[in-house]
């Protein structure tokens, strides 16, 4: 389960120390109205505060799971930084792909997958596991929906030679 809450409680951050773990157990029991079950199935569990977070990984100020800002500043070519947005650092053969990177945190992994992309383009691997570039893609879609709305039919098939 995942809730996001203030980083500080009743003013300080601090106060979660105490009350993360009575306000878990509310959450799973509050879940458990409307899943009898869940109680029984569940194993074990544990809370993390947003202080825990940043306890335990100082860059993420606040306990900001996305690593940074998503302001006109932070995103695409902009993050982390301006001119980082391409996976590559400063420092050759120095990839950035964590959180901090694009499109940013959560459960994507998105960042990962195209620094992977990028790291094989500059190593001149191919990445046989990637998607074919989406300008194939919709050229087939254009062609395909093209073909089926106008063939068979004398202006369709004008249109087509007049567009080829």
């Amino acid at each position: 389960m995942w809730e996001k809450l203030p980083y500080r409680l009743q003013g300080d951050p601090r106060n979660w120390d105490a009350e993360k773990d009575p306000h878990g157990r509310a959450i799973l029991d509050f879940w458990t109205e409307y899943a009898p079950n869940l109680n029984d199935s569940v194993l074990d569990w544990f809370t993390r505060s947003a202080l825990d977070t940043e306890r335990t990984f100082p860059n993420m100020h606040e306990g900001d799971l996305l690593v940074g800002a998503f302001t006109n500043g932070q995103i695409g070519y902009n993050r982390p930084l301006p001119g980082a947005g391409h996976y590559r650092g400063h420092i050759q053969s120095l990839y950035l792909c964590g959180a901090c990177c694009h499109p940013g945190g959560n459960i994507t992994g998105l960042a990962g997958y195209n620094c992977a992309q990028v790291l094989l383009s500059d190593l001149g691997v191919p990445a046989n596991w990637a998607p074919a570039p989406a300008e194939q893609f919709l050229e087939k879609a254009v062609n395909r929906r093209l073909c089926q709305t106008f063939s068979g039919t004398t202006n369709g098939s004008r249109y087509l030679r007049e567009t080829n």
